[in-house]
C-alpha cells in the first residue's frame, strides 16, 4: 500500500474508533513518507490515535516529531499543551502555550494540518496554471 494511502486509511480508522489498526498504519506511513508535510501529518494523526489508546508517552513523542518538522505550526503545540493538561502537568502545558503564543503571525504554509484535505495535490497553483495553459491551447 502506498504511504499516502496508509496515512488516509489510518485517519479513517481512527475516526471510526479503530485506533489500534490506525496506529499501525500511521506508524508505517510516518516511516515511509518522504515529504516533510506527509511525515508531519502522519505524526499528528498518530498522536491522536495514541491518545485515544491512552498511550500518552507515544502521543507526546508523535506530537514532538511533528513540531520539529514545522517549527511555526500551532497544532502540535496545542496538542502537547492539551495532553500535558490532561496528565496534570500544568507547567508543561504552560510551556507549550507560551511556545504557541510566540509564533509570529499566522502562516498557512507553516501549518500543514490546515491543508490536510489538499496535501495530495502538491503544488495546486502550478497545476491550475498548467491546466489553464492547456485549455487555452485547445481552444485556439
Amino acid at each position: 500500500m502506498l504511504p499516502l494511502a496508509k496515512l488516509r486509511l489510518g485517519r479513517v480508522l481512527s475516526l471510526t474508533n479503530r485506533h489500534d489498526e490506525a496506529a499501525q498504519l500511521l506508524q508505517a506511513a510516518e516511516t515511509t513518507l518522504v515529504a516533510r508535510q506527509g511525515k508531519y501529518l502522519a505524526a499528528m494523526l498518530l498522536g491522536r490515535a495514541e491518545e485515544a489508546r491512552a498511550h500518552d508517552d507515544s502521543a507526546r513523542g508523535a506530537y514532538l516529531r511533528a513540531a520539529s518538522l514545522f517549527a511555526g505550526a500551532q497544532s502540535p503545540r496545542l496538542a502537547l499543551a492539551a495532553l500535558a493538561w490532561r496528565r496534570g502537568e500544568q507547567d508543561d502545558a504552560l510551556t507549550q502555550v507560551r511556545a504557541l503564543a510566540s509564533v509570529n503571525g499566522v502562516d498557512l504554509l507553516s501549518e500543514p494540518w490546515w491543508r490536510y484535505d489538499v496535501c495530495h495535490i502538491g503544488d495546486l497553483d502550478a497545476l491550475l496554471d498548467r491546466l489553464d495553459l492547456e485549455v487555452g491551447k485547445a481552444m485556439r
